[in-house]
């Protein structure tokens, strides 16, 4: 018997042991979101944790596990070392900075005057040579900082939808790259190549596109079973044109593109993509309300765990070709699929949402998420009219007829737009501009027509408002 008692009490002595081990191992909460399982079992298990957490709406620290993805994990890949993506801070603009085997590449670098700020940022962390920097468009708040970057380090190649522009950030692009010896690469889609362990494709564009946006590079990162999805400004017609070509777009991690604007991130993508985590890069108290309400409705329906630089500042995640895990330099647990961006119109709780509420808008949502002004987001407690599509983040034709009644313009103005102004035509796509919007530069001549007319002459005219500029 008593010897019994004494295999017993060693039995328990060794299963105590193992339990200290497993839980000292476990994350703490804090900054760091728990990593993707893998196994079958593992997935069930957090899907039903998940459930149970109400699903995760806010990119909270400690949320619950999540697999990775799907068609990379059936393949048995074992990934050797670790692949790193750091989102900089660097307001409204995007730059990225990707890890992995010793190599590293740059996407974007920001509005210009981030220049200093992406100088230290390599300097700091010892990145003297990149080995890829991809600029994924013109615009300045993707290229401008780019200087910076080139006059700290040296590159291997530097990719660019184009070759020539007349801006200045393009041009001090090139005259910096001139300097390094180098000159723009225009990549093709399909195109593919290494950064130390993990394979990157071009995705797109397909084509050549007026639009600046729609002609941004769109690139996958994949390291083992974890993928990253990077989108540039792309817009729904290049989103489209990925569709239709039967692109594989599903990814563990998507960079949501320009900025959370509703332009871009649409059902149909969001649902190819398939992401479990999102990062939006936007700059706080932004004058576009990014992200936009209808965005934060769609990541909210997909379940989709999300970091924003604007509430969390740099956001790190680390892969070791299995798992995902995400760090946040502030806000771990902002709630940030509950707040819209700055400019925008909340209705308060216990107010009844009518049509005329969303004039200006162009964004109108149920449920209990806060939007901030220049959209409208029902909250509970709220009474909705035919205007509001409870849940949805959809405006019915009640909603848009007001919000074209004030203009739909980004700022919530309604009834701007009467007087007359100067404003840039575009004949092809039907667009019309503020003259020092960006897109400008790449209307071709043959299709600008400078115009002194108000802005509900021009709409009547059947051109539609730049979602960049907002005129």
């Amino acid at each position: 018997m008593k010897r019994m008692g004494a295999v017993l009490l060693s039995v328990f002595c060794v299963l105590a042991a193992v339990l200290v081990l497993q839980t000292s191992g476990q994350p703490e909460s804090g900054e760091h979101v728990a990593q993707a399982a893998t196994s079958p079992a593992a997935e069930e298990a957090a899907t039903q944790a998940g459930n149970a957490g109400g699903g995760q709406t806010g990119g909270r620290a400690g949320a619950a596990q999540a697999t990775g993805n799907t068609e990379a994990e059936n393949t048995g890949i074992a990934q050797a070392g670790t692949l790193t993506v750091t989102w900089l801070d660097v307001g409204q603009g995007d730059a990225a900075v990707i890890q992995c085997g010793g190599q590293s590449m740059l996407i974007d670098g920001g509005k210009p005057e981030k220049s200093s700020y992406i100088y230290a940022w390599l300097q700091q962390h010892g990145l003297s040579y990149l080995d890829v920097i991809v600029a994924t468009h013109v615009d300045a708040d993707h290229i401008g900082g780019l200087s910076g970057a080139l006059n700290y380090a040296s590159v291997g190649t530097a990719y660019c939808p184009v070759t020539t522009g007349t801006t200045e950030t393009f041009q001090s692009f090139v005259k910096y790259l001139a300097q390094r010896g180098k000159q723009i690469t225009v990549p093709t889609a399909g195109e593919t190549f290494a950064l130390g362990g993990a394979q990157v494709q071009i995705l797109g564009p397909l084509h050549s596109a007026e639009d600046s946006n729609d002609n941004s590079i769109v690139l996958k990162v994949s390291f083992g079973a974890t993928s990253f999805l990077f989108t540039g400004d792309a817009e729904r017609a290049e989103e489209q044109d990925l569709l239709n070509a039967g692109v594989n777009l599903q990814s563990t991690v998507l960079k949501v593109g320009h900025h959370g604007s509703d332009t871009s991130t649409s059902y149909p993508f969001l649902r190819a993509v398939a992401p479990q985590y999102a990062v939006i890069s936007v700059g706080a108290g932004n004058s576009y309300g990014h992200p936009t309400e209808a965005v934060l409705s769609r990541l909210r329906d997909a379940g989709v765990t999300t970091f924003r630089t604007d509430m969390q500042g740099e956001i790190t995640a680390v892969s070791d070709g299995q798992t995902i895990n995400f760090s946040t330099a502030k806000n771990a647990a902002a709630e940030t699929l509950a707040n819209a961006g700055a400019g925008q119109n909340a209705n308060l709780a216990g107010g009844g949402n009518s049509a005329t509420q969303t004039a200006g808008s162009g964004q109108n949502t149920g449920g209990a998420a806060t939007a901030g002004a220049g959209q409208n987001a029902g909250q509970a407690g709220g009474a909705s009219s035919a205007a509001q599509n409870a849940g949805s983040g959809a405006l019915t034709a009640a909603a848009i007829a007001s919000a074209n009644a004030g203009g739909g313009n980004a700022d919530g103005a309604a009834g701007a737009g009467t007087t007359a102004g100067s404003y840039v035509l575009n004949t092809n796509s039907h667009k019309f501009h503020r003259p020092s919007c960006s897109s400008v530069d790449t209307i071709s001549p043959k299709n600008r027509k400078d115009v002194n007319e108000s802005r509900e002459q021009i709409i009547r005219e059947g051109y539609a408002p730049c979602k960049r500029c907002n005129p």
